[in-house]
């Protein structure tokens, strides 16, 4: 599988419109703490593989309480 993403110039300008939007929107400055400026989570192959079935199988078919 490949997967190549393209980021123009105008996906940039719109990203950056959004967050000035929403610069004091507390859920989004929480968001970029924990996620941009919070330190880098270490990361394992193995890991990464369990949870990406994980997604793909709790994505096909239902989840929850209920289920």
């Amino acid at each position: 599988m490949e997967l190549t993403w393209t980021i123009t110039d105008d996906d940039i300008t719109k990203v950056k419109a959004f967050l000035d939007q929403h610069k004091h929107n507390a859920f989004l400055r929480h968001r970029i703490q924990k996620n941009v400026e919070g330190p880098r989570p270490s990361f394992a192959r193995d890991a990464f593989w369990h949870l990406m079935m994980a997604c793909l199988l709790t994505s096909q078919q239902k989840s929850g309480p209920s289920n």
